[in-house]
């Protein structure tokens, strides 16, 4: 006779039939992954509305500042909701990158030529470079990354 097994909540769940994982109701299609889609969609949001706030109320070069770091916070946000399973550091040296990126863009007329075109278009390209922002790009992605962590351990 074989020994009795038991059961508790401890054991990990069987294998899938196709072997490509554990079978958990939490995880999957309307489980933990769509969870954490919408607290990324709603921390997006809100970088968006601090980030007008902050361009209205705070003056100088601290609004700008900060402006620009949560530039690059919105653009790691974005990033994980289009690509989720990258890690946080691929997310946040990408929105650093492309932050970047579209300020030294400015170094050059096409920004200002969108703008002429489409005013909206200031809101994501600029218009002037300054250099004071690509400190605000670093800051926000160091801050990209650490709030990138802490939505992931909370979903």
């Amino acid at each position: 006779m074989s020994p009795r097994v038991e059961w508790s909540r401890s054991v990990l769940p069987a294998a899938s039939k196709d072997g490509s994982g554990p079978l958990d109701p939490g995880r999957g299609r309307y489980g933990r992954g769509r969870r954490a889609r919408s607290v990324t969609a709603i921390a997006a949001a809100t970088t968006v509305a601090l980030g007008v706030v902050a361009t209205l109320v705070v003056p100088g070069l601290a609004g700008d500042l900060l402006g620009s770091a949560l530039y690059t916070v919105l653009l790691a946000l974005l990033l994980a909701l289009v690509a989720p399973r990258l890690p946080g550091l691929a997310l946040a040296a990408t929105a650093t990158a492309v932050s970047v990126g579209v300020e030294l863009l400015q170094l050059t007329g096409l920004p200002a030529a969108a703008t002429a075109a489409f005013p909206p278009a200031a809101w994501v390209l600029g218009s002037t470079f300054a250099a004071t922002d690509l400190l605000g790009y670093l800051a926000g992605g160091v801050a990209g990354l650490v709030l990138l962590g802490v939505l992931r351990r909370a979903s």
